[in-house]
């Protein structure tokens, strides 16, 4: 777990997204929009890293759920009821991106807390901590991307939300693992429709 903070905390100091770097905007508001990229080059950033997780992590929730002894068809591992919900489709491009911020800034801190227990439920699977470990730090560089744009175009910062987040820090193994799959389903699920958006290019009417 250290190991993986330090590189969260390198992640947040010089993050790289392709071939362009990003830097995340200082949290006390929109000082620093100098240090990111021009607003192109950050959508285009944003739009290749997300289909780009969701190419890779299109299997993970399956790969939990075997990982921890169960099937998603058990009805473990339904995530309706958690974190935030919005359709993306549905927002005017402001609010999608605000939303999308949101969202990945939850995703990080569960997923985070996913990661750490997977590594004390299943330390002996190095490969799918891994991934785990990437799918975190990737979407700590997508939420870097995301404040730069936020602030550059519309001079906006996030404002702090309180989605529940039940770490079951004291229920059973079995708590753990079934809390787990629904987080990771709740990405799977939220990666899946940010990647069918095309950041770059306008809306389309069947997109809007």
């Amino acid at each position: 777990m250290k190991r993986l903070a330090g590189i969260v905390q390198l992640l947040f100091l010089q993050i790289w997204i392709l071939k362009g770097r990003t830097m995340p905007v200082n949290s006390t508001g929109c000082k620093h929009t100098s240090i990111c990229n021009d607003i192109t080059t950050i959508l285009t950033q944003i739009q290749n890293k997300i289909r780009e997780m969701h190419t890779v992590d299109q299997n993970l929730s399956d790969e939990y759920a075997l990982k921890n002894g169960f099937t998603r068809d058990q009805g473990y591992c339904n995530p309706k009821s958690f974190g935030p919900h919005v359709n993306l489709k549905n927002i005017s491009e402001e609010e999608r991106f605000f939303e999308m911020h949101k969202t990945f800034l939850f995703l990080s801190d569960v997923l985070t807390q996913v990661a750490e227990y997977q590594g004390q439920l299943n330390a002996n699977q190095k490969s799918f901590l891994k991934q785990l470990s990437n799918t975190v730090n990737g979407i700590k560089a997508i939420s870097s991307n995301l404040s730069c744009l936020l602030c550059q175009k519309y001079n906006r910062t996030q404002e702090n939300e309180n989605y529940e987040k039940p770490f079951p820090t004291h229920q059973k193994d079995f708590q753990k693992k079934v809390w787990g799959c629904k987080v990771v389903t709740k990405y799977k699920d939220f990666i899946s429709e940010a990647a069918g958006i095309d950041f770059v290019k306008p809306l389309t009417p069947d997109q809007k």
